[in-house]
This record gives C-alpha cells, structure tokens and sequence, in this order.
C-alpha cells in the first residue's frame, strides 16, 4: 500500500466541489495568501506517527486549509470567508475516508484572523483538517558486508 497523497486528496475533493466554485485561485502549500481573491491554499503542517504493528504506523497528518478575501468592507470579507469555511467543513464530511484512501478524516477547529491593510482588509479563515492513515513502518536499509563496501568504493582485491 502507497501512503496517500494527503494534499492532493484535500485539493481534489475540494477545487472539484460546486460549493467552492467562486475561489479564484487555489495553491497546494500551506497558508500561501496571494492578492487574487477569494483563494484558498491547502498544505500539512505536521506528520504523527504512532506504532501501530510491527510493520504499519498510524499516521495522523495536521493539514492547514486557509481561505482569504480581501475587501474594503470588513464584514462583508469575514460573511465570505466564514461560509467558505462552514462550505469546506460540509464538503470534507460528505466522505470521510475519501473513498477508502485514508481510515478517517474530521475538522478539528476553524480559526479567523483579520489582517488591516492600508485601504482594505484581508480576512482568513484557517481549517484545521485532521487526516489519520496507515502506513508502512520505515526501516534501515541492511547494512553491507565489508566486501561489498570495498567494491562500492571501486576498490578491488589488487588495490
């Protein structure tokens, strides 16, 4: 089993969802905030990973799901990005494993923050989207006997 692609899971199900049809721009890196609006960014923040088996880890992926618009009128710009956020939360809930790929899925919380500028505001809402999969425990690769080393090193026996 591949590990999936937490990113591009989130990204897909969320720029391909009716509910996101007036995003302007869509970026896949965390908390990226451009000047085209609205928009939204996608990326992880943090990997848990917990011993599961002897061969598979539970993996937990803190993913940062940020929209912003900037406007001249507060309110109107926080209206905006708090739908976009309760829209978001409906549309990762509408299936939670994404079609198998992960075990589960939640968001976990919703924070807005209000950025003044000069002559607008930019406001944010950031999705805190937690993902938990299994994933094949990484092991070292077998150390080599001295005899391969020395042939790594272009040594040989005339040497």
């Amino acid at each position: 089993m591949q590990d999936p692609k937490v990113i591009e899971l989130i990204f897909d199900r969320l720029k391909n969802a009716p509910a996101m049809a007036g995003i302007a721009v869509w970026q896949k890196a965390t908390g990226l905030v451009t000047a085209q609006t609205p928009g939204c960014s996608v990326g992880t923040d943090k990997d848990n990973f917990a011993v599961y088996t002897r061969d598979w880890d539970k993996v937990e992926a803190q993913a940062r799901i940020t929209f912003w618009a900037i406007s001249a009128d507060p309110v109107a710009g926080e209206a905006e990005v708090r739908q976009l956020a309760r829209d978001c939360r409906f549309v990762l809930a509408s299936d939670r494993t994404f079609g198998g790929a992960v075990d589960d899925s939640f968001v976990k919380s919703v924070e807005f923050v209000r950025v003044e500028g000069v002559e607008s505001f930019t406001l944010m809402a950031q999705v805190d989207f937690r993902v938990t999969y299994y994933s094949p425990r990484v092991t070292a690769d077998a150390v080599n006997p001295v005899e391969q080393l020395a042939h790594d090193l272009a040594w040989s026996d005339k040497n």
